[in-house]
């Protein structure tokens, strides 16, 4: 019998999820990749949609925002478990929503 490719990803995704289950023994939760969401903030439209393109193959949702006056509000709706940030962004730079992000969440950026 051979696999294919998507075949063999789904089943080692299900016993990692089985062991990760094992070892919280039922008392965290598991989190698949289909589960996190991307905030991909770039203001190259070409290049934000590869990585957007890139990351929907593994099964990650993404967030592009195109308001960057607006990129705090962007991330309070969308609520990532993680954001792609470029630095040098129109109005204000990555290094100001850095710390704006930062004030109201943890996540990596």
């Amino acid at each position: 019998m051979f696999w294919t490719k998507q075949e063999l990803t789904l089943q080692y995704r299900k016993q990692r999820d089985r062991r990760i289950s094992d070892l919280c023994e039922g008392k965290c939760a598991v989190r698949r990749e289909t589960d996190m969401k991307i905030m991909i903030v770039e203001d190259d439209e070409t290049l934000a949609g590869e990585i957007a393109s890139f990351l929907a193959k593994w099964g990650y949702e993404t967030e592009i925002p195109r308001q960057f006056d607006r990129i705090g509000e962007a991330f309070a709706r969308s609520r990532p478990q993680l954001v792609l940030m470029d630095v040098n962004l129109p109005n204000y730079d990555g290094f100001y929503w850095c710390s704006r992000i930062r004030q109201i969440s943890g996540v990596p950026i």
